[in-house]
C-alpha cells in the first residue's frame, strides 16, 4: 500500500506542494504513487503522478489507484498532473468513502485501468469536486476511459 508514500495516521495532514514528482513507484495492491486512509487530510499542488501503478492482481486482491488511493480520507488536489499511471480501478485516482476537490487545471491524460476509471474511480459514498479547468483526455478503461461513478 503505498508505493512512493503511505499515509494513514488518524486525524493527520499531509501537504505535498511546488513542483514535486511521484514517477515510476508500484504498489502490489494499492496506491502506486500514495495511500492515504483514515481521518486524514490530503493535500496537493502542483504534483506530478507520472508512471505509477498498483499491481494488477495480487493475492486475489484488484489493485486500485494507480496514482493516488484514498480510503475516507479528505483531500484538494490542485494544479497536478496524472499520467501514464496504471491499476485494474482507478488508472489514476480510486476514491472510496472520500471526499475530493479537484481544481486549477487539473491535467489526466493517458491513464490505464483494466475494469473501471482510466484517470478516475468514484465508490461507495465518496464526493468529487471536478472545478473549471480540468483536462480529462486519452484515459483508457474497460467502463468509464475518463471517469466511473459507481
Amino acid at each position: 500500500l503505498g508505493g512512493a508514500i503511505h499515509h494513514s495516521s488518524d486525524s493527520s495532514t499531509l501537504i505535498i506542494g511546488g513542483n514535486v514528482r511521484i514517477q515510476g513507484n508500484l504498489a502490489q495492491i494499492a496506491g502506486g504513487g500514495i495511500f492515504s486512509a483514515g481521518t486524514t487530510i490530503l493535500m496537493l499542488s502542483g504534483v506530478t503522478f507520472e508512471s505509477n501503478g498498483a499491481g494488477f492482481l495480487v493475492f486475489g486482491h484488484v489493485s486500485e489507484g494507480g496514482g493516488l488511493h484514498l480510503v475516507g480520507a479528505t483531500a484538494s488536489i490542485d494544479a497536478c498532473t496524472f499520467a501514464h499511471n496504471f491499476a485494474v480501478n482507478g488508472g489514476g485516482i480510486f476514491l472510496l468513502d472520500s471526499k475530493v476537490n479537484i481544481t486549477g487545471g487539473v491535467m489526466a491524460y493517458r491513464n490505464v485501468a483494466a475494469a473501471e476509471g482510466g484517470f478516475l474511480c468514484v465508490r461507495d459514498g465518496s464526493d468529487v469536486h471536478l472545478g473549471p479547468g480540468t483536462n480529462i483526455s486519452l484515459n483508457v478503461a474497460g467502463s468509464g476511459g475518463g471517469v466511473t461513478l459507481d
